[in-house]
């Protein structure tokens, strides 16, 4: 039986474990399962106001954790959690996943996975929860030559004028992302 703790700051040993067992997950999946924000925080022992899942075998190695946060009233709590590579498919996730939803004050929950990974996918369905929200990153090298294209008649590309642009650049993003919660507006 997996038994989540729940702490509202995490000592250094628990800062370097996350730390290792993010690293891990990262290297074997390509993509962190934490966001910047989280990262930024956890040399600290996390944010103020939030609280740390962990799960540790008998041996005090740590399988899992999440990060939650329910600071945001309107949008509801929000969490990430990882779960160590050689402890996936032994029901570390759905420990974590359950012991932050039964941490919500309201009952709603944001869970972010990030990368797509096909075994948070899963978890979600089999808990019945359901995908609101896809956020993508569009990028490109900054030093590589840009592709040949032929532009339009009657178009011009020129670069971004300060002063000038901003109006339009606004209008146009606001209709890219009409329906989208944070850029449509």
């Amino acid at each position: 039986m997996l038994s989540p703790l729940v702490l509202t700051r995490l000592e250094p040993a628990d800062v370097a474990d996350v730390r290792a067992l993010v690293d891990a997950a990262t290297a074997a999946d390509g993509v962190s399962p934490f966001s910047e924000h989280v990262l930024l925080h956890l040399p600290r022992g996390g944010d103020a106001e939030v609280a740390h899942v962990l799960v540790r075998d008998e041996a005090g190695a740590l399988l899992g954790c999440a990060h939650l946060d329910a600071t945001d009233a309107v949008a509801g709590p929000s969490a990430e959690l990882a779960v160590h590579p050689d402890s996936r498919g032994r029901g570390v996730g759905r420990a974590v996943a359950e012991q932050v939803l039964a941490l919500s004050p309201d009952g709603r929950m944001r869970l972010w996975a990030h990368g797509e990974h096909p075994a948070a996918g899963a978890l979600a369905r089999s808990m019945g929860l359901t995908r609101s929200r896809v956020l993508w990153q569009m990028r490109r090298s900054l030093t590589e030559a840009l592709p040949s294209y032929d532009v339009p008649e009657g178009v011009e590309i020129r670069p971004f004028r300060v002063g000038q642009d901003e109006q339009a650049w606004t209008e146009t993003n606001n209709r890219a992302f009409v329906d989208h919660p944070d850029q449509g507006r």
